[in-house]
């Protein structure tokens, strides 16, 4: 059995047009979980106009909770 790495990859915006990131008006806060459940495994994006970038966080497998993507 082989192990294979984890990675992300990337194709032409001109060959794929699914989206791949959700954005979200509010921070995610890794540290509490949340009453509702979100779908799991799914990356959402937070503008973050103080460092001017996209802080990236993504679902945990149970949806209760999300991880910082560093």
């Amino acid at each position: 059995m082989a192990i294979n790495r984890t990675s992300f990859s990337a194709q032409d915006i001109t060959t794929n047009y699914s989206v791949a990131v959700k954005m979200v008006g509010t921070k995610p806060d890794p540290g509490v979980t949340l009453s509702t459940p979100v779908e799991p495994n799914v990356m959402v994006g937070f503008y973050n106009s103080a460092i001017n970038a996209v802080e990236l966080f993504v679902a945990d497998p149970s949806g209760t909770r999300y991880i910082k993507v560093m």
